[in-house]
């Protein structure tokens, strides 16, 4: 009972305390002062009540009770202190009276005032979270203060008619953004009313609320503004008071009372109310309806873009003035920039007082979202920024300007190093390849990490989370189901215990590297180092050692430079399928493991959603960039990887970083990461070696720019040309990761490979880095040793050309010099089949090393480029030399030099020549004799062989132009000058090589007219071609042709002997397969397969359709021949010939034209000399055919349906064009260039050319309009892009020199990157007078390229079209079109086509092979209609079997079935008659629901027939509309291939005529209302739109 009452008792005094008003004055100490404060406490006050700190003005006193009145405490029950402040000079009073020192750091007073609170927190329960601060005058301009040094104390603050003057000025640097109300009178004239707007600013921008104020205006009262909070921030309210002077409490507010104003704003916040606590400053200037201006901001004046912040003015006794304040500590800058797209802008941020340093000074590339760290040391300061552009004429805007502190996790983060490179890519671009990498050519790679420990291949971490894969499959047998024993497990296996860093270096240094490679880390996540930033290292799990300090002391000790290749970027999505086993472990489910204490999620960074079809393994290879659906690395992600590498540069200094990706890591996504690590890395470098940089930086796919800042990787691939820029190419001798398979199969590459691929790299200025695979035990096997052994052996001998060599004058020579070798994605283009044909250059201290890739034959053998027409003439040789073998034999002809290679071989591999110059002491004028001299041999030899028609053999048309050339340049006389001796040289060597190049008469596609179809009537049969003995095996005998010197048994598959159905079909076929020495019959030198046929006089073409022409010997020819003959006489003895390895294996139709003068016996077959070249080679023919084309009859012909046109068709798709040189007959044609390089195709000038008859000089356009979406019609169309009809894979497209312009699709990996955007422009030509008229003779087109910045034209005064022509070179043309079904039946014998008899006509399709798609829009297929956007896409992989080419037609998706879709094109003008539409796909990738149509007539695409399917349909008006169609489809994935449309007669009687191109084409009238074919001089309606000619 007792306690019972002390409880109640003691319950009553505390109601009896609370329920007790108290009034006093407190004196407390503080560091010795005694100050004092007077306490009010209404007598409602509860526990955990709220806290005011009210701050008398100037002179005032504690009693005052000023600002916050009692009253209003009572009704809110929160206690007040009413602090005294101490005896202050004040200049403005003269003289010293009671205030506060509001200089807003951690002064006495403030001091004081803290103590007051903890005071009162002794006596009263007071809410730590509802403390508040409020001032009249200088007590305001002390509550200001006070946010700078008391931000973490209280909730919200309150200032009436005070704020800061010169004195202090606005300290506003505080710890977090705060909540504020202002409240001042319009009259006050004590503490300027007027100086208010630029406290505003200030205080706006630190909370970063919003700078244009909503605003309430009572009349006669107050205008109330209000300006809202933004993100993480507070509003800052401002309360401008009609009628009030200098007072510290007004009515004119809501419910009368400023200081139950104050209390409203209060209670509002508490101090834990979220906020950003970084926050520092964000101004918010693109605000609409905001003025920058007018808020102390220069803008736009000058080269100066954006500034902010002035000096401080001490001449008046009251000075507001705009700054930026920091206190000391860390920061960071971020903001967006646009506009003038390629420029920069730089920031400063400088200090205005004390010390007047910059604390930032910063160049970042405008498009960017940038941020930019900095630092100040020498406490607080005021600080003015600028941003500045390179010119006054840059429109660049800056938005989300912000300023935050760096928080805990940030300042963990390693710092980005900074001096001479910025953070911009334009600074960046001041890195230059160091020497060491120029002159050392060779790396050796250990790409070695936990991965190897399954010894079962790359991307093993991956795969073994795809249950059904091989890698799947090994791991459950080999560890366990990846559930219980996944990738952390295999780390943790891994344990190195055999690992000699310092044997193996050593090893690869007598091989020849000369720098090293060490993996970092993989796509697995492991670092291989002592990582602070990843706890799952090789120190802490598995091989318990730091691996990179092991490799680079053993780097250190044999002197080689050490490279670090880093790949982790891509770890959070490559591990995605590990979420379906242990790929969502926690930091906690490690209990009691192995593991316990290691949080999994640091390896598999697997807290987030799956990136879209990650179903599929093969999906991340188009989310390589962080596209296409990928998951988006988080921040902390990007941070924690951008700190691993920084603090590996800083902890090991690695002279080489190698980036697994396209460009720089998180390139699709963040920019930022890639500049911060490019920075900082060459930055550190410079700064160890006297301010020059001394390293490389490789990425992958990299843009011209790119290369200007890192440098190029490409991964098992090597350029088919040189490279500017130096680069490097990385390949393996197996797979990246060891695999065991490999070993046991005998895959690896040769020694003698290696050599090949590295002497080809180094010719084309690049180095090479190889992967040496090492085991899971850090040891390398025996067959890994031979290759390294049989390299030795080369490169102690040949060493010197390669190390420290340079590109010479050309890279190269032979058939794979000339050849096309696209790279696929990051390359992949690696394995070709290097012969004794085949030569590199290179060049070092004044000597050309010139090697032949394999031995050739001992005796004479000519390297062409030392020939005195080449521009790689370097003067007259003065000796030759085989290194490891002594002086050769040479003569120096015009041909070029040839020497005697002996017998005896120095090394198995390449022999290497080292060819050194006499000193020349002629002039120009005897080097040109000697050259006029030549050429007149060379001509009069050639006359001889002279014939107009036949393919292989020399054009008297050709042999004229350059006896012409040789006329010219005897006109110079020895009193010319050097320089115009030198230039007739070079021409007359030009015209020389220009008919040495495209002197012979043409082969390859067909592009003609067929009159007749002969191939069964000579042939016997076009394709599955009959076996003389029958049976089913692989290999067999034709029985219709006739085979010689070709007979090798192979086993179960049959005998070689002419027939190989390894595509299914029986195909004419000759090759080896590492089995020439089984040849049981003749010389493989003469394998042939021939018909003997007699043909009566006339015009023909033989070709074939090849599915392989796999690195065929440049000795291998079809042909056509009186006589048989040897392999290496067939070019001189033959009819005609084409080499076959100018062929491609995909099935289109190539080969040769011939002219029989009169009836003659002829052999037409294939020959081979298959002893020559690669012990690996084939061909396989699938189809052959004889034409006689058919004979061009008047050019253009209106009755045909040509039209001479002034104005672009409606539809330009439906139409096929000629372009012709104005005024002439001499058209643009597709064929091989000289001037921009041999290995592809351009736009030539031609004479005399005959569309109707060569599909070369026909052309189509497809129109975009501004969306980049293709069939645009009328004034929709923005431009056009180029395609030939006989060629239409591939479009006009610039590259790097010397392939500027030409006609290539190198797989379309950019889409339309690159292509020359034309604009058609009707232009007309001047008069004598200077009048230009539109009339008939004087108008023509030119072709304005959107994309290269000209107009197409000459290059550089050639035949041959440039895409950026200027000046002189800007050509203007004459346009002829013709709807493409008139044109069928203009230039093809309709009457004779039969369903027996068809006439292929799939020319007039648009992309029929889906080779040519729209970067833009979801890889759509250009000149296709869609249903919807991404209904279909092109696609360039491997997974239609039956696929033509490199690419197809594709759609798929992760799960459930494809929606109904279409793709669909129209044709017109077409004949009338049957049509039979076809199109390629396979069993695989099609299923129910897929139609084939022709306008109503559909075929199930299900029912194939050799992979193909096929509808009927009659047209009688002209019109086909044609495509696939699905609807109710069975599956998520349709592919197909290679739409062929062909024209089967016509049942309808009577003559076809042809539909007038003028529908289609604009009507033009003059302002009389007649009407004309062109415009003419004055007003013009066309299209109902006026025209002026003037």
């Amino acid at each position: 009972m007792k306690k019972i009452l002390t409880i109640v008792l003691a319950l009553c005094s505390a109601v009896l305390l609370q329920a007790a008003k108290v009034e006093k004055n407190v004196t407390i100490k503080v560091n010795g002062e005694s100050r004092s404060y007077r306490l009010y406490v209404p007598n409602n006050v509860k526990d955990d009540c709220p806290f005011v700190l009210s701050l008398h003005g100037a002179s005032g006193h504690s009693t005052d009770k000023s600002p916050f009145r009692t009253d209003v405490a009572d009704k809110a029950g929160c206690i007040v202190a009413y602090p005294q402040g101490k005896d202050i000079y004040f200049p403005v009073f003269g003289g010293t009276v009671t205030g506060w020192d509001a200089s807003g750091e951690e002064n006495a007073d403030v001091t004081f005032l803290k103590a007051v609170i903890e005071d009162v927190a002794k006596s009263y329960k007071i809410d730590r979270n509802r403390l508040y601060c409020c001032g009249f005058s200088n007590g305001g301009m002390m509550t200001y203060a006070l946010t700078n040094a008391c931000s973490d104390v209280f909730a919200a603050f309150a200032s009436i008619s005070g704020f800061q003057l010169n004195e202090f000025h606005f300290r506003h640097a505080g710890w977090r953004p705060v909540p504020f109300l202002h409240i001042h009178g319009k009259q006050d004239d004590f503490v300027k009313y007027s100086l208010l707007p630029t406290v505003v600013d200030e205080m706006v921008a630190r909370t970063g609320a919003n700078p244009v104020p909503k605003k309430t205006v009572v009349s006669g009262k107050y205008t109330k503004n209000i300006y809202e909070a933004g993100e993480g921030g507070f509003p800052f309210v401002y309360y401008e008071i009609d009628g009030m002077g200098h007072n510290d409490f007004t009515s004119n507010t809501e419910k009368n009372s400023s200081a139950q104003t104050m209390w409203d704003f209060f209670q509002q916040y508490t101090l834990d109310t979220p906020c950003d606590t970084t926050l520092k400053w964000r101004p918010r200037i693109e605000t609409e309806g905001y003025a920058p201006k007018s808020h102390g901001w220069t803008m736009n004046s000058g080269t100066t873009l954006l500034k902010f912040g002035e000096a401080p003015n001490t001449s008046t006794k009251q000075n507001v003035y705009r700054t930026l304040q920091f206190l000391t500590g860390k920061y960071k800058l971020s903001f967006k920039s646009t506009g003038a797209e390629g420029k920069t802008i730089t920031v400063k941020i400088e200090k205005l007082t004390g010390k007047k340093n910059a604390v930032l000074n910063a160049t970042v590339d405008v498009g960017e979202e940038s941020v930019l760290p900095f630092e100040v040391t020498d406490g607080w300061g005021e600080y003015k920024i600028t941003f500045t552009r390179p010119s006054s004429t840059d429109a660049i805007t800056v938005t989300d300007l912000a300023i935050h502190s760096l928080t805990a996790d940030e300042l963990a983060n390693v710092t980005v190093e900074t001096g001479k490179y910025g953070n911009n890519w334009a600074s960046l671009s001041q890195w230059e390849c160091p020497e060491w990498f120029k002159d050392a050519k060779f790396g050796i790679w250990a790409h070695w990490g936990p991965q190897c420990q399954a010894e079962d291949g790359d991307w093993y971490a991956r795969f073994m989370y795809y249950e059904g894969s091989g890698q799947y499959n090994y791991h459950v047998s080999h560890y366990g189901n990846p559930k219980t024993f996944g990738l952390k497990d295999l780390c943790n296996a891994w344990k190195a215990d055999q690992w000699n860093p310092q044997e193996l270096v050593s090893l690869y240094k007598s091989v020849g590297a000369r720098y090293f490679m060490a993996l970092g880390n993989h796509h697995d996540n492991f670092d291989n180092w002592n990582s602070p930033y990843q706890e799952w290292n090789s120190v802490n799990v598995g091989p318990k050692q730091d691996l990179i300090k092991g490799w680079s002391d053993a780097c250190k000790a044999e002197g080689l430079p050490l490279g670090v290749s880093i790949h982790a970027s891509h770890a959070w999505t490559w591990l995605e399928p590990s979420q379906k086993y242990d790929g969502n472990l926690t930091k906690d489910d490690g209990a009691g493991k192995w593991w316990e204490g290691l949080d999994p999620q640091e390896l598999y960074a697997q807290n987030h959603d799956h990136s879209t079809g990650w179903e599929s393994s093969g999906t991340i290879h188009s989310q390589w960039e962080w596209g296409n659906g990928a998951s988006q690395p988080s921040k902390a992600y990007k941070q924690k990887f951008q700190n691993r590498v920084l603090e590996l540069i800083n902890d090991y200094d690695p002279d080489m970083i190698y980036f697994d990706d396209t460009a720089m890591p998180f390139y699709g996504c963040d920019n930022q990461i890639g500049k911060n690590i490019l920075q900082h890395y060459y930055n550190h470098s410079a700064a160890q070696h006297d301010g020059l940089q001394q390293v490389v930086v490789t990425g992958k796919q990299l843009t011209a720019e790119q290369k200007g800042y890192m440098m190029w990787d490409v991964e098992r691939g090597i350029p088919d040309r040189p490279q500017e820029a130096y680069w490097q190419t990385c390949t393996c001798i197996g797979q990246w990761h060891y695999d065991q398979n490999v070993y046991n199969n005998n895959s690896y590459k040769s020694g003698a490979t290696i050599v090949r691929m590295l002497i080809d790299v180094v010719s084309k200025n690049g180095n090479l880095l190889l992967s040496i695979p090492v085991k899971g035990n850090g040891t390398i096997d025996s067959k890994e040793r031979t290759v390294l052994a049989d390299i030795k052996a080369w490169m102690d001998i040949n060493s010197e050309s390669i190390y420290g060599t340079r590109m010479w004058k050309t890279f190269g020579e032979g058939p794979l010099a000339e050849a096309v070798n696209p790279m696929n994605a990051q390359g992949f283009n690696e394995g070709q089949a290097y012969s004794a044909q085949d030569v590199r250059y290179v060049t070092k201290d004044g000597a050309v090393y010139a090697i032949i890739m394999a031995w050739p034959a001992a005796g004479a053998f000519t390297f062409k480029a030392f020939s005195m027409v080449e521009p790689s003439y370097s003067g007259e040789v003065e000796t030759v030399t085989l290194l490891g073998g002594g002086d050769i034999e040479f003569t120096h002809e015009m041909g070029g030099l040839t020497i005697n290679v002996p017998s005896k071989k120095p090394n198995a591999i390449a022999p290497v020549f080292r060819i050194t110059f006499k000193a020349d002491s002629r002039n120009a004028y005897e080097k040109l004799q000697e050259l006029i001299s030549g050429v007149e041999s060379a001509v009069s030899d050639a006359a001889t062989l002279a014939q107009p028609y036949n393919t292989g053999k020399l054009s008297p048309a050709k042999l004229d132009q350059l006896r012409a050339a040789i006329t010219k340049a005897k006109t110079l006389s020895s009193a010319s000058s050097e320089d115009d001796c030198d230039a007739a040289r070079e021409t007359l060597a030009a015209a020389y090589r220009s008919f040495r190049d495209d002197g012979m008469n043409k082969g390859g596609a067909f592009n003609g007219v067929i009159d007749e179809n002969l191939t069964t009537q000579y042939l016997i049969e076009a394709s599955n071609f009959t076996r003389s003995a029958g049976g089913t095996s692989r290999f067999g005998k034709p029985k219709n042709w006739t085979v010689e010197n070709f007979n090798i048994p192979n086993g179960s598959d049959g005998t070689k002997q002419g027939l190989d159905k390894y595509s299914g079909n029986d195909a004419l076929m000759l090759g080896v397969w590492n089995d020439a020495g089984s040849n049981t019959t003749g010389d493989l030198k003469n394998a042939r397969i021939y018909r003997k046929v007699t043909l009566p006089a006339g015009k023909y073409y033989f070709g074939a359709a090849y599915n392989t022409t796999y690195s065929i010997s440049p000795q291998a020819y079809m042909f056509v021949s009186k006589t048989l003959c040897p392999t290496a006489d067939i070019p001189s003895q033959s009819i005609a010939y084409y080499p076959i390895s100018n062929c491609t294996g995909d099935m289109k139709v190539q080969g040769l034209y011939f002219q029989l003068d009169q009836e003659t016996e002829v052999y037409m077959g294939f020959q081979a000399n298959l002893l020559f070249g690669s012990a690996t080679q084939e061909f396989r023919a699938e189809q052959v055919c004889l034409y006689s084309p058919k004979e061009v009859g008047e050019r253009h012909a209106e009755a045909k349906g040509w039209k001479k046109i002034d104005a672009m068709p409606e539809d330009v798709s439906q139409y096929f064009f000629a372009i012709y040189d104005h005024g002439t007959d001499n058209g643009l044609v597709h064929n091989t260039g000289n001037k921009q390089g041999s290995a592809y195709k351009t736009m030539w000038y031609e004479d005399d050319v005959y569309p109707e008859g060569n599909k070369d000089a026909l052309w189509t356009f497809d129109a975009f309009d501004n969306n980049n979406l293709s069939g645009a019609k009328g004034d929709d169309t923005s431009w056009m892009v180029i395609t030939n009809t006989g060629s239409p894979d591939i479009c006009l497209q610039s590259n790097d020199e010397p392939n500027n312009w030409n006609y290539r699709t190198e797989n379309n990996g950019e889409g339309w990157t690159d292509r020359a955007y034309v604009s058609p422009t009707l232009y007309a030509i001047p008069e004598p007078d200077g009048s230009a008229t539109l009339s008939d003779a004087a108008y023509c087109w030119n072709f304005i390229n959107n994309k290269g910045g000209g107009h197409l034209g000459r290059y550089d005064g050639t035949n041959e079209i440039s895409g950026n022509a200027t000046g002189e070179d800007v050509g203007y043309y004459d346009l002829y079109a013709i709807l493409r079904g008139n044109y069928v039946a203009a230039a093809e014998n309709i009457e004779k086509a039969s369903e027996e008899n068809p006439i292929d006509i799939s020319y007039v399709i648009t992309n029929a092979d889906a080779t040519r798609y729209n970067n833009f829009h979801a890889k759509q297929p250009v000149g296709w209609t869609l249903s919807q956007e991404d209904a279909f896409e092109c696609e360039y992989a491997n997974y239609l079997p039956a696929k033509v080419g490199s690419s197809y037609f594709n759609k798929w998706q992760g799960s459930g079935n494809l929606t109904d879709r279409i793709l669909s094109q129209q044709v017109t003008g077409l004949p009338n008659g049957k049509y039979r539409l076809s199109v390629r796909t396979s069993d695989s990738v099609i299923h129910p629901g897929a139609s084939l149509f022709a306008n109503n007539e559909k075929a199930d695409m299900t029912k194939l027939t050799n992979n193909a399917v096929s509808v009927v349909t009659e047209i009688t008006d002209g019109q086909l509309t044609l495509g696939v169609e699905l609807k109710n489809y069975q599956s998520n994935d349709c592919k197909f291939d290679h739409f062929t449309l062909e024209y089967l007669g016509s049942t309808i009687t009577g003559i076809t005529t042809p539909q007038s191109p003028v529908d289609g084409i604009s009507r033009i009238y003059d302002i009389s209302g007649n009407q004309h074919s062109h415009p003419v001089k004055g007003i013009n309606i066309i299209n109902n739109k006026k025209v002026v000619v003037k």
